[in-house]
C-alpha cells in the first residue's frame, strides 16, 4: 500500500467528474444527499465554498446517465449570459423574471432535444416557434442555435420590445410543457457558478434572488401541470446569508437542502466516513476493513499528544475540498510512503496554512474591498505571534490594546468590523468552557445549520488551519 494509490479527489467538482475515471464509486453520499436533493420541494441547495455542491450535482447527473428515461445536465452561470446583458443594458428589476424564464426554458429545450422519445410533431412545434419568431433554427449546429437565440432575445431587450417579449414567452411555455408531456421523461437542471462575477451590490443581490423566485415559481407550474421536471440552484451559504431577506430565510426552511459535514473532530465525523469511502474504493487491502482499522493503518501517530484525525480535521473548516487539500499536499511529497507519520503532518502544514490563507481570502472577495481584507489580516498576522502562549486564543481588550498602538497601519477599520469579517469566514472561532459539560465549546459562523453571531465577550481562537501562515 503506497499513498500514490489513493484517489483523493480534485478541488474543483466538475474537473473531479472529468479526471477521475468512475468518479461515482468514489463518491460518498453523505446524509443520502443525491436522494433528498431530488425531494419534491427542494430545490435551494446551500453550502459553503468547497462542501461539495457540484460534485453532488455531477454524481446525480452521473445517475441519471445510466437510465433511459432520465436527462440531466449543469448548466454554468458564467455561460447563461444575463450577466453580460445586465452590463450593457439598463433592464428594470421587475424584468429580470423575465430575463430568468427565458433562459430557463432554452435550457429546459437543449435537454428535450436530447429525448428521442419525444413527440416529433412537438418536438416541430418548439423547431418553429424560434421560426416564426426569432427567424432562427435553434436546433442547428448543437449549442450554436441557442446561444443564437439568447443573443436576440438580448437585442429584444436593449430595443425595449419588453411587452412583446412577455406575449412570446407565454406562447413559449405552452409549447415546451405541452412537449414534455409527450414522453414519460424526467428532466432535472442544476444552475451552478453562481459566484461568477459575484460582488456586494444591488445589481447583483437582485439578479440572484430574482433567480430564486422565478425558479421556485416555474418548478410550482412543473408540478402543477404534472410535468416531471425541476431545476435545482447550488449557491454559497455566505452569498444567501449576504442577502438579509426575510421572506427567503422563510422560504429556505421548506424548500432548501444545506450541505453541512457537522463539526466533530473525532472519527465519527462524516468528512472521516467520506475519506474512508474513498480509501476502500482505491485500495482493495482496505477495502474491508472498518472504519477504526483504516484511522490505525493510515494515520498511527499523535501529534503532539494530539491524535491525528483531530489535528487534520480542526484544520479542514470542516469541508471536503480543504480536507482532500491537506492530504494531496502530503501525498504529493511522499508519494511512496505507507502511511501518514507525524513529520508529514507537520512538515506540509505551512504549505497548507498558505493554501488556506489564499482560499479564504478568495471566499471573501465580492463581500469587502480588498483593503479591508488585507487590513483584516495584517491585523491578525501582526497579533497572532502574541498567542502562541495562550494556545492561540485571545480575548478583545487583549487585541484591543494591541490595535490601538498599530491602528495608523490597517486604514482606521473599525477593530469590531475587522474581527468580524475574520468570524463569518472562519478564521477566527468563539472557544468558552462549559462547567455543565466539563468541556471546551465552540461558535463559528455556520455551525449545525445554525447562524451564529460573533461574541466579543467570549474568548476567541485562531483557525488551527491557517495560524502558521499568519505567524510565519
Amino acid at each position: 500500500m503506497r499513498l500514490k494509490e489513493f484517489i483523493l479527489g480534485y478541488p474543483n467538482g466538475e474537473h473531479e467528474a472529468k479526471l477521475v475515471e468512475n468518479f461515482d464509486t468514489f463518491f460518498y453520499d453523505y446524509d443520502s444527499n443525491s436522494e433528498r436533493v431530488l425531494d419534491e420541494n427542494r430545490f435551494l441547495v446551500l453550502g459553503r465554498k468547497g462542501v461539495g455542491k457540484t460534485l453532488l450535482a455531477e454524481y446525480v447527473k452521473k445517475k441519471a446517465s445510466t437510465q433511459q428515461d432520465w436527462l440531466c445536465d449543469i448548466v454554468s452561470y458564467s455561460t447563461l449570459g444575463i450577466h453580460e446583458l445586465l452590463s450593457k443594458v439598463d433592464v428594470p428589476a421587475k424584468e429580470y423574471k423575465a430575463l430568468w424564464l427565458w433562459i430557463a426554458y432554452l435550457e429546459i429545450i437543449k435537454l428535450c432535444a436530447q429525448n428521442d422519445d419525444m413527440d416529433k410533431a412537438r418536438r416541430n412545434d418548439i423547431a418553429m416557434f424560434f421560426v416564426k419568431t426569432f427567424s432562427l433554427d435553434v436546433f442547428a449546429d448543437k449549442n450554436a442555435g441557442f446561444l443564437r437565440a439568447l443573443e436576440l432575445i438580448i437585442r429584444e431587450y436593449k430595443q425595449r420590445r419588453i411587452a412583446k417579449l412577455n406575449e412570446y414567452l407565454k406562447a413559449l411555455e405552452t409549447i415546451v410543457i405541452d412537449a414534455m408531456k409527450t414522453a414519460p421523461t424526467k428532466y432535472t437542471l442544476f444552475i451552478d457558478n453562481l459566484d461568477f462575477h459575484f460582488i456586494n451590490s444591488d445589481a447583483y443581490t437582485n439578479t440572484i434572488k430574482s433567480l430564486i423566485r422565478t425558479i421556485m415559481g416555474l418548478n410550482a407550474t412543473f408540478n402543477k401541470k404534472e410535468v416531471d421536471c425541476k431545476i435545482l440552484i447550488l449557491l454559497r451559504t455566505d452569498i444567501f446569508i449576504m442577502f438579509n431577506d426575510a421572506n427567503l430565510q422563510t422560504m429556505k426552511r421548506d424548500y432548501f437542502l444545506k450541505i453541512d459535514w457537522g463539526t466533530q473532530l473525532q472519527n465519527d465525523s462524516p468528512l472521516i466516513a467520506m475519506l474512508a469511502h474513498r480509501l476502500r474504493v482505491s485500495n482493495p487491502v482496505l477495502a474491508h476493513m472498518d472504519l477504526g482499522d483504516i484511522i490505525r493503518t493510515l494515520l498511527p501517530d499523535p501529534i503532539n499528544n494530539v491524535h491525528p484525525v483531530k489535528f487534520l480535521l480542526s484544520r479542514s473548516f470542516f469541508r471536503p475540498r480543504h480536507l482532500n487539500a491537506y492530504l494531496r499536499f502530503i501525498r504529493s511529497k511522499h508519494l511512496y510512503a505507507p502511511y501518514i507519520n507525524r513529520y508529514m503532518l507537520m512538515s506540509t502544514e505551512m504549505d497548507y496554512a498558505k493554501h488556506m490563507m489564499k482560499e479564504v481570502r478568495m471566499e471573501m472577495e465580492g463581500h469587502f474591498e480588498e483593503s479591508k481584507i488585507e487590513s483584516a489580516f495584517s491585523l491578525l498576522a501582526q497579533f497572532a505571534p502574541l498567542c502562541e502562549y495562550s494556545q492561540n486564543t485571545f480575548i478583545f481588550p487583549e487585541i484591543e490594546e494591541f490595535y490601538h498602538r498599530i491602528a495608523f497601519s490597517i486604514h482606521h477599520y473599525d477593530l469590531k468590523e475587522l474581527l468580524k469579517i475574520l468570524f463569518d469566514f472562519n478564521v477566527l472561532n468563539n472557544v468558552w468552557y462549559d462547567k455543565t459539560l466539563r468541556k471546551h465549546l465552540y461558535s463559528s459562523r455556520v455551525k449545525k445549520n445554525r447562524i451564529s453571531q460573533i461574541d466579543y465577550d467570549k474568548r476567541f481562537q485562531i483557525n488551527p488551519g491557517i495560524r502558521r501562515a499568519l505567524i510565519y
